[in-house]
């Protein structure tokens, strides 16, 4: 008589800021699971690993295809090396913790050698729901603090940049991007000498096949944030020195 074997669900994750500060790998995660299940004679059923998403949030496509397999019976154990490879936010935690005891499902942290099918693993779930929310608030502290140093030593952090410039980071300067300048000039001159509106000018780029930075047709919000920048007149509004785009003396 065949006996069924306990089947389980892998579940690892890291977001970009963790990559970033502490080095999480997807891989390692994976491996110790697989491991852990094995010596048990867990039945590995799937591996689910979401790259560079929050633990703050459910949004997340990996741990959505995770709940859809759970809610059809696929797997008996969700298993995580850490409870925040999970969640990072205790609400949400606990939430999700309900249904899958709805399921009948037990939910497993190796590491941490938590178990929710006891009455202590229970309990020491929420105590480190409680500190990984703590941890995840501390984390983006860091990051901040992080971007404000780099910010007060004239550097550039990372992240979305001005249309119309490039960061260096060897140089540690910013350089105009000529082919975009041309456009951002272009819609002051609409602005400013046309004294066209916003929407018209929208229509006239969208017109005239002149696109955003990744392809895309001009919406309300990047017209407006052109519009809205001290970036082109000399100061990003992070405080950093900008070179000058708009020429003054031709009315930009």
């Amino acid at each position: 008589m065949d006996i069924k074997k306990t089947r389980v669900g892998l579940y690892a994750r890291v977001s970009s800021q963790e990559q970033a500060l502490e080095g999480v790998s997807i891989e390692a995660q994976i491996a110790d699971l697989s491991a852990y299940a094995n010596t048990r004679g867990w039945e590995i059923f799937d591996v689910y690993a979401d790259r560079g998403f929050s633990g703050g949030t459910d949004n997340r496509p990996e741990f959505k295809r995770l709940l859809g397999d759970a809610n059809r019976g696929c797997f008996d154990i969700i298993a995580v090396c850490k409870l925040d490879r999970f969640f990072r936010n205790l609400r949400l935690l606990l939430n999700y913790l309900h249904d899958l005891e709805r399921l009948k499902i037990k939910f497993v942290s190796t590491q941490e050698g938590l178990d929710t099918s006891t009455p202590y693993g229970k309990f020491a779930v929420q105590i480190m729901g409680v500190i990984a929310e703590f941890e995840k608030d501390r984390i983006g502290e860091r990051v901040r603090d992080a971007r404000r140093y780099q910010l007060s030593q004239g550097n550039w952090p990372g992240g979305r940049t001005n249309y119309g410039y490039h960061w260096l980071p060897k140089e540690k300067r910013w350089e105009i991007d000529e082919k975009e300048a041309e456009i951002v000039r272009y819609i002051y001159h609409l602005y400013l000498n046309d004294n066209l509106g916003m929407m018209k000018i929208i229509f006239r780029l969208n017109q005239d096949e002149k696109r955003t930075r990744s392809g895309y047709l001009w919406r309300y919000h990047t017209i407006h944030r052109i519009l809205s920048s001290p970036a082109y007149k000399g100061i990003h509004d992070k405080g950093l020195t900008m070179p000058v785009m708009l020429d003054p003396e031709k009315g930009l």
